[in-house]
């Protein structure tokens, strides 16, 4: 007879590996969050015409994208992966907020959060690790 106790189902969930959609979907949140972080600093501020709103729903929908993520994480690095991703957040926002000429702040965010996702998928995911 098989145990499918609360604990067995529990492991088995943690141990379930991330799929290729999950990843897929993952970096296409992060890539948004960045097109909408320099689209907004780039084009809404300094523009007079300029609308918020698909900047707005840019972010979400990637942050929306980041979701399914959560779902392979083992709940004992749920809070550091969350931790991670606020400061990934911050750190993008903080370049973003730099006034360097002709936009060499947005050039260095787009780079530096492009290479930063490989180890937070590592991290979360753990993509890439060799078992």
């Amino acid at each position: 007879m098989t145990d499918y106790s609360y604990e067995r189902i529990k492991t088995m969930r943690e141990n379930i590996a991330p799929s290729d959609k999950t990843v897929r979907l993952s970096v296409f949140g992060y890539i948004l969050v960045i097109i909408s972080i320099v689209g907004f600093f780039g084009y809404y501020l300094p523009s007079e015409d300029a609308t918020f709103w698909q900047w707005g729903l840019t972010f979400s929908t990637g942050l929306a994208l980041l979701t399914p993520k959560n779902k392979h994480v083992p709940r004992k690095k749920r809070i550091r992966v969350l931790v991670f991703d606020l400061v990934y957040f911050l750190l993008l926002l903080v370049f973003a907020l730099f006034k360097m000429p002709y936009g060499i702040n947005l050039l260095a965010l787009t780079i530096i959060g492009a290479i930063l996702i490989v180890p937070l998928l590592n991290e979360s995911l753990g993509v890439w690790k060799k078992e």
